[in-house]
């Protein structure tokens, strides 16, 4: 790591919060382009830092090139109270079609930096507040020097970030025989008690981390902390949740280690079956994302495996989420607003 980055990121803080300008040029010139320098890029070298990149139809503030017309390896989007709309939804889309593996957004201060291919509802592979986060200059460096972009390991990296969390989540989740075995003689060792293994899925159903789930950005073992939007609560257990796509999972795999056969009966209700709103080709629930999207085989990676070998279809807004919670709820026996509440209803 450039041993001068953390006395220029503290430098750049200082002249930020003195100036009284929080415009968008004052943002690129008094923070952005002097950091990116100092991480190895050649910001004056503008076929290589492309200001004004065309991203499709769109337009992004800044392309990291890093060698000439060669294609981007990273975008930055600046956002502020200059810029309409979210940076983020409007941008990481572009960005995936385009083949741009990351999205970098920043108002100065703050810099988050997304995986394209996790999807525009994605969690950011880091979220750093310059003036107050620990090891700042360490992750910048990791995720944002020239030479870790340009070689890929950055996108090893976020790749990784995003890859052991979720075969955690899969390997509790699917509470199979062995980790729940390992489980039951666990508390056999320490409390002399063997539980029932139906209570040993419930409870691994319930500890089972989100699918946004993450681990420190920087090795210090600092965790960043969970954006939590809402509380789903089943049967008096609460569950927090980022967004309703987390929530509906959850619900889903709850009921799942409750009954194995919950996720057959749940795919053949009307709501998930695609039949409640007249569309016959279109399924939520199914052993394999192919038949989540058998026309768009671009969509599929908005498919989430809930269980070994049972997939989710979450392409779809919050009203269609909440209908499939409601089903979801009549299939396991649940009462919608009583056994399975959701504080506060996602907007």
């Amino acid at each position: 790591m450039n041993a001068s980055l953390p006395r220029r990121i503290a430098e750049t803080i200082g002249r930020f919060g003195a100036s009284p300008a929080r415009g968008r040029q004052a943002v690129l010139n008094g923070m952005v382009l002097p950091l990116l320098q100092e991480l190895g890029w050649d910001v004056f070298d503008t076929s290589a830092v492309v200001p004004d990149f065309a991203l499709g139809r769109h337009r992004v503030d800044l392309a990291l090139c890093g060698t000439p017309l060669a294609r981007p390896h990273c975008v930055v989007e600046l956002e502020g109270r200059w810029r309409e709309g979210n940076a983020v939804a409007e941008v990481l889309p572009r960005a995936r079609r385009a083949g741009v593996p990351l999205l970098l957004v920043t108002d100065g201060p703050t810099w988050r930096l997304f995986f394209a291919e996790d999807g525009e509802d994605a969690e950011p592979v880091f979220a750093l507040d310059l003036r107050t986060s620990e090891d700042t200059a360490e992750v910048l460096d990791r995720f944002l020097s020239s030479g870790h972009v340009v070689s890929g390991a950055s996108v090893k990296e976020a790749v990784m970030r995003r890859a052991i969390p979720r075969a955690w989540q899969r390997l509790v989740s699917r509470a199979d025989g062995q980790l729940v075995e390992l489980l039951r003689d666990e508390v056999w060792d320490s409390a002399g008690v063997r539980p029932d293994a139906g209570d040993v899925r419930c409870f691994l159903a319930e500890v089972a981390p989100g699918p946004r789930a993450a681990i420190p950005a920087s090795g210090s073992g600092t965790r960043r902390r969970a954006h939590r939007r809402g509380t789903v609560t089943i049967e008096g257990r609460e569950h927090d949740f980022a967004n309703m796509k987390d929530a509906l999972v959850v619900v889903l795999r709850y009921l799942h280690a409750r009954d194995e056969t919950f996720l057959e009966r749940c795919a053949a209700h009307p709501v998930f079956a695609g039949r409640a709103r007249g569309d016959r080709t279109r399924r939520y629930i199914a052993r394999n994302a192919e038949v989540l999207y058998p026309h768009r085989p671009d969509l599929r990676q908005h498919a989430t495996e809930l269980v070994d070998g049972w997939w989710l279809a979450t392409n779809s807004n919050n009203a269609t989420k909440e209908r499939q919670m409601r089903a979801a709820a009549e299939v396991g026996g649940l009462g919608f607003g009583t056994d399975l509440v959701l504080t506060p209803r996602p907007a």
